[in-house]
């Protein structure tokens, strides 16, 4: 506490409040920060096609290869079921067992 009292006195005397004052300017000055923007519909898509391309590389990999029609159902589908095919790739002994797995809800 006496500390405390030392420091305080190695300040000196309170001045009065000078809202002109650089001292006592309590925020940063210049245009507020930028808002974060919520993600747009274009944005959640390209996340989806990213998916479906990841996806496909692992399925061309893993089967040697796939039909046109499974292709592009795996393009067609939604980031849930693009989910619950990825984490199925790694057991699934074919592909038609793999596009069997519906996903979690």
């Amino acid at each position: 506490m006496d500390e405390l009292f030392k420091q305080g006195r190695q300040l000196g005397p309170i001045k009065r409040y000078d809202p002109d004052s650089p001292a006592f300017t309590m925020v940063p000055a210049g245009p507020p920060p930028p808002r974060p923007r919520a993600p747009s519909a274009q944005s959640e898509r390209g996340k989806v096609e990213g998916k479906a391309e990841m996806l496909l590389t692992m399925l061309r990999q893993k089967f040697r290869g796939m039909s046109h029609v499974a292709e592009q159902q795996v393009r067609a589908a939604s980031a849930a079921q693009l989910d619950a095919w990825a984490a199925a790739v790694l057991t699934a002994t074919s592909l038609d067992e793999l596009l069997a797995v519906a996903p979690r809800r």
